[in-house]
């Protein structure tokens, strides 16, 4: 089995040594991210894909380096949540973590092409400021407003909300393919326009 390729520099450092260390005595939530990740590193290699999966989660939710979203990126690759994966390529890539070095990121950029392979693309053009939502959540960190975004193949909804009205469309994705979806404040057949925006 390949071992996932990880580097076990501590990702910590005595408070004495930074500024932006917590203060002496209190609880470092780094620690207990770094006790996770290798925890997930163990599983990982082992064979355990459900649990490294869920230890390095838990691992990211704690302390979200660069180190971590690496490694929970290529689990869920491994276990064929490939959505999720693209997503948080999509974050290391925006990353400023300097562990996301740029030879780190070439790789990423080459499993974010490779996921692509079994989804579809959805490229969203909406009025300036707008809001968007996608199946009813918000359109994903780490993507330009007009970049194509990763879609599981089916039926999805794609919204844009402004002061003035709330745009809806259904499109279909299917896989290899860009779906451009215009979300214009002029009303069409197309499109599904109210004027009163959504109260959240």
């Amino acid at each position: 089995m390949k071992r996932i390729r990880i580097s076990l520099t501590t990702v910590f450092l005595a408070c004495a040594l930074t500024a932006s260390a917590v203060p002496c005595g209190a609880a470092d939530p780094r620690i207990d991210a770094q006790k996770r990740q290798e925890e997930g590193i163990r599983r990982y290699n082992a064979g355990d894909m459900d649990g490294a999966l869920s230890s390095f989660t838990q691992a990211y939710a704690i302390y979200p380096s660069a180190k971590i979203l690496w490694n929970l990126f290529q689990t869920q690759l491994k276990v064929g949540r490939t959505l999720e994966a693209t997503r948080n390529i999509h974050v290391y890539l925006a990353s400023a973590d300097p562990a996301a070095t740029p030879e780190r990121k070439t790789e990423a950029r080459g499993k974010l092409e490779n996921a692509r392979k079994v989804l579809g693309l959805v490229k969203i053009q909406a009025p300036q400021g707008a809001r968007l939502f996608i199946d009813g959540k918000p359109f994903p960190v780490g993507y330009a407003i007009n970049e194509s975004v990763e879609l599981d193949l089916g039926g999805h909804v794609v919204v844009a909300e402004t002061a003035a009205q709330r745009i809806e469309r259904a499109v279909n994705v299917r896989v290899g393919e860009t779906v451009t979806v215009v979300l214009s404040e002029k009303r069409d057949s197309d499109a599904s326009v109210s004027t009163a925006p959504r109260v959240e």
